[in-house]
């Protein structure tokens, strides 16, 4: 068994079905632990990135509510 192919096993075992179980059963653990925050306030996120806000005057490093949201 060369290189190649033990490469080929430990990559079909890592990126396969098992990590596709872990990334998701991660984010349904988390969103339940956090009490479901993220879709709890999803309509005030929303509305905060797409109404109009005042334009103050910003300093560097200022950064909307839509730039917020999405990071």
């Amino acid at each position: 068994m060369g290189l190649n192919e033990i490469i080929k096993a430990v990559n079909d075992v890592v990126w396969g079905p098992v990590m596709l179980v872990l990334l998701v059963g991660t984010g349904v653990f988390l969103t339940l632990r956090l009490g479901v925050l993220p879709w709890r306030h999803l309509g005030h996120a929303l509305k905060s990135v797409f109404s109009r806000e005042k334009k103050a005057a910003g300093g560097e490093g200022d950064i909307s509510a839509f730039q917020s949201l999405m990071t």
